[in-house]
């Protein structure tokens, strides 16, 4: 009867996605309370238990807290991950909520304004703009970079969302580094290099270029990265990680292969010959559009 009633409770515990209330177990009660006891399930927040194995890991925490305070709003790096930037999921569930501090668990009491809050799955998050915004100070313009590149032909769209979700939440720590990188990003870039290549252009003077721009050839779309499109020069800055994928790297050739057919020219430096040298970069650059 026993190994039954385990083996009962261990099916609501799945059923319920991994964590068990005290309230849930009803008539399982007594089982409950002895596999508490055993430490065969954890305490993961006040009344909310899990499996031992389970019970640290971040999925677990936020069903915990879901389920313990369903207005609670995830935040930081809690809510990148939720939002896709899985290399971003912390070991601390951060969230706006009032709750008392718990093991595990970062609570503020941040209000978010509702129009900034998505929830996927039945979890409560800050969405993609006010979640880069957010992180700013922590990881720089690398999300802001993310949620740019993502809207390839909405670029002004997306940076005025990225603002207004600054603006909409005044006040807090750290929006010195927050203005500073938007004003920083008024260009649109897709990455830190890029961003480092806007700068150094601005600072050099020079004019006559746009970002991000869209090149139609034969039918096909492409977008570079940087261009002059009076001079048909070009300029793109690869980054270590999209050349380390076979597939990206065999259409990146392809891609400036066209580029240059169609008689443009077209400049490549890697993220280091940007953000090491800027000075070289500018000058290269000033000696390409002399001789178009």
């Amino acid at each position: 009867m026993e190994r039954a009633n385990r083996g009962r409770l261990h099916q609501l515990i799945e059923d319920n996605g991994g964590v068990i209330g005290r309230r849930d177990a009803g008539e399982l009660a007594g089982v409950l309370h002895h596999m508490i006891r055993s430490g065969d399930l954890v305490r993961v927040l006040p009344g909310w238990f899990a499996p031992a194995e389970t019970a640290t890991s971040h999925r677990t925490k936020v069903l915990a807290l879901v389920r313990h305070a369903p207005d609670a709003v995830l935040t930081g790096r809690s809510a990148a991950g939720l939002l896709g930037w899985s290399r971003l999921e912390p070991t601390i569930v951060s969230a706006a909520v009032r709750l008392r501090p718990q093991p595990g668990f970062l609570f503020t009491n941040d209000r978010i304004d509702p129009e900034w809050i998505t929830t996927i799955d039945g979890i409560r998050c800050t969405n993609k703009f006010l979640t880069a915004v957010d992180l700013i100070p922590e990881l720089g313009g690398e999300l802001v970079d993310d949620v740019l590149r993502e809207h390839p032909r909405r670029g002004a769209w997306a940076l005025a969302q990225l603002w207004q979700a600054f603006g909409d939440h005044p006040n807090r720590p750290g929006n010195n580094a927050r203005r500073e990188i938007l004003t920083d990003s008024r260009d649109r870039p897709w990455s830190e290099a890029e961003r480092m290549a806007h700068r150094a252009l601005r600072e050099a003077g020079i004019t006559g270029w746009c970002t991000n721009f869209e090149l139609r050839i034969d039918g096909r779309t492409f977008f570079l990265d940087l261009a002059f499109p009076e001079l048909r020069l070009a300029i793109e800055i690869n980054g270590f990680e999209w050349h380390s994928r076979r597939e990206a790297f065999e259409k990146d050739h392809q891609r400036r292969n066209e580029v240059n057919l169609d008689g443009w020219l077209v400049l490549e430096f890697t993220w280091r010959m940007v953000t090491d040298d800027p000075a070289g970069f500018v000058r290269t650059v000033l000696r390409a559009m002399g001789q178009r």
